[in-house]
């Protein structure tokens, strides 16, 4: 009969053979294994989540509305900063297919670059008809769809989940 110590707790165990050993030696890797892993996954965890608020970081969304002071279809875009730091856009717009880009100018009395404070947004929107129009122009037909974009300051583009358009519906 064997006698083996059980580590830091102090615990002897009794084995007879050394099956018994190899088990234990295992059954105490796995435990202390198991809390390193955990521990390395929680800091790492806590790591991206405190980088992540620190960086600039910007939810870009579009839709369809409809304005009480604007006739027709509006084509909406939004742009939330749900970060600790301003970001200043530089850019926005929809990403059409083959990679080209349609750029919206800002609303009436905003001017490009927009400064948008911490856990703030802007928005901006235009004329669904005069997109479409720009659409058609550049040689667009049927249905497509347009992915909402910003570029801040420091050049980092931001999109947002795209949006279908009729371009042969009536708009004028």
């Amino acid at each position: 009969m064997r006698r083996r110590s059980g580590g830091s707790s102090g615990i002897s165990i009794d084995c007879d053979s050394w099956e018994m050993i190899s088990e234990g030696l295992c059954m105490e890797f796995t435990v202390t294994t198991g809390i390193a892993v955990y521990g390395a996954i929680v800091s790492t965890v806590a790591l991206v989540l405190a980088r992540r608020d620190k960086t600039p970081r910007l939810r870009v969304s579009g839709s369809f509305s409809v304005n009480t002071w604007e006739q027709g279809l509006q084509l909406t875009l939004k742009a939330a900063n749900p970060g600790e730091k301003e970001v200043t856009l530089s850019c926005h717009g929809f990403i059409l297919p083959g990679r080209k880009k349609l750029i919206t100018s800002p609303r009436d009395g905003v001017s490009i670059p927009v400064r948008i404070p911490a856990n703030s947004s802007h928005v901006t929107w235009t004329p669904l008809a005069s997109v479409v129009v720009q659409l058609r122009r550049q040689g667009y037909s049927g249905y497509i769809r347009v992915r909402p974009f910003c570029i801040d300051a420091c050049e980092r583009m931001f999109t947002g989940r795209a949006l279908p358009i009729d371009i042969e519906g009536s708009f004028d």
